[in-house]
């Protein structure tokens, strides 16, 4: 029951991301909206509790329990704290550096994620983001069975000394989760004698804490990261422990880690290539695909959909069902007018009813989304979207 009531939070935390605070982050980005931290966390947090097939998460009974385990937490403007008692600030979200935490709770049990976004991110961030991605790797291997959990810091801290960036890893690197949010007893640090013990549960919080921006660095960077002096990266998973390996349950196929989903371009007119800035070594722990992709300011929406592109020709096909049924009743109903109508010989006398489906945009339907088709049976509407605008 444990493991199930996890694995629903889990489920709803990363629904939580990508379909509540992810599109409202880029939405705000793609037409420069001014929002600050805090009203971002506060629609994380409220959508923490609605119904999860509002959000598409269909694993979640309608009727089981959800909570936020704490008020999300959005960073950026060079202003950051990677403990999980960190706050949201009052302060307008930035493009550049931007690190995103929500943990929610399933009758009582607690799940976790972290990610961290770049906007028009210079060659040390990416180099920086690939050595804590390495990191994450080797601490997951080390979370095994009868293994001390100081392991799980130990193989982090190697693979960032090979890259000079060891003196930014903070001294916990997570804890364990359950009934309480945090476990005390289950810290992971380089001091805990503790043996990692199947089916139990962590919140794996890889961070590079604090990093300065050398001027020479950021003096020809794009937005707001030219002003950043330090910086933080943050990557949180809830994971279980088995035998031969750590399972991730907050999925990141949902919730991205891949560069190419997390890394955005919206100051300039064309994508540059840095790839030259990278050595060889540095690119040993990179995925080659993950340094090929980028987005800019109007294709955001249409790459990640490229991304999705099995799950987008399911919903493609189930909205064309849906339009072919929603015509075929406008027909129907169209024709009963006219067989009423048949001998009125006055057809410019008759009165067309004029319809207002919505009384503004922000009634539109929740899972609407840019570059699909979208029928709303209820309200008798097609979306068709033109340059990605419903």
């Amino acid at each position: 029951a444990a493991l199930k009531r996890t694995n629903w939070a889990a489920s709803m935390a990363i629904r939580v991301f990508k379909s509540g605070i992810l599109r409202a982050i880029e939405k705000a980005l793609d037409e420069d909206e001014v929002i600050t931290h805090e009203a971002l966390a506060e629609k994380a947090e409220a959508l923490c509790t609605t119904d999860p097939a509002r959000i598409k998460a269909k694993d979640i009974p309608s009727d089981a329990h959800l909570e936020s385990c704490y008020f999300p937490i959005i960073q950026s403007g060079g202003e950051y704290d990677v403990k999980p008692s960190a706050m949201s600030n009052a302060n307008r979200l930035k493009d550049d550096v931007i690190i995103l935490s929500l943990g929610v709770r399933c009758e009582g049990y607690c799940a976790n994620v972290s990610r961290t976004l770049f906007i028009d991110p210079i060659p040390k961030l990416r180099q920086a983001y690939a050595a804590l991605l390495a990191a994450r790797e080797a601490s997951l291997k080390a979370m095994r069975i009868d293994q001390p959990l100081s392991e799980a810091r130990a193989a982090a801290e190697k693979v960032l000394a090979k890259h000079q960036l060891d003196m930014y890893l903070p001294k916990n690197i997570g804890f364990g989760l359950g009934l309480d949010f945090r476990d005390a007893s289950a810290i992971l640090n380089a001091k805990n004698t503790k043996t990692f013990q199947a089916d139990t549960l962590f919140s794996l919080s890889l961070a590079i804490h604090d990093m300065p921006l050398p001027k020479s660095e950021t003096e020809h960077a794009k937005g707001s990261i030219a002003s950043l002096k330090k910086v933080s990266l943050l990557l949180a998973d809830t994971v279980r422990i088995r035998a031969d390996t750590a399972i991730i349950l907050t999925n990141p196929k949902i919730a991205p880690i891949d560069w190419r989903e997390v890394s955005y371009f919206i100051n300039e007119d064309e994508e540059e290539d840095d790839d030259d800035n990278v050595s060889e070594t540095e690119k040993m722990d990179i995925d080659e695909s993950n340094i090929k992709r980028t987005r800019t300011r109007g294709a955001a929406q249409e790459q990640f959909a490229q991304q999705n592109l099995s799950s987008v020709k399911e919903r493609q096909v189930k909205q064309a069902a849906l339009m072919e049924a929603a015509l075929a009743e406008r027909r129907r109903v169209q024709q009963l007018k006219n067989s009423q109508h048949n001998n009125d010989e006055n057809d410019d006398d008759k009165i067309v009813e004029v319809r207002g489906a919505y009384p503004s945009t922000l009634h539109y339907p929740e899972e609407l989304s840019a570059n699909e088709v979208c029928v709303d049976t209820h309200k008798e509407v097609i979306f068709c979207p033109i340059n990605g605008v419903p």
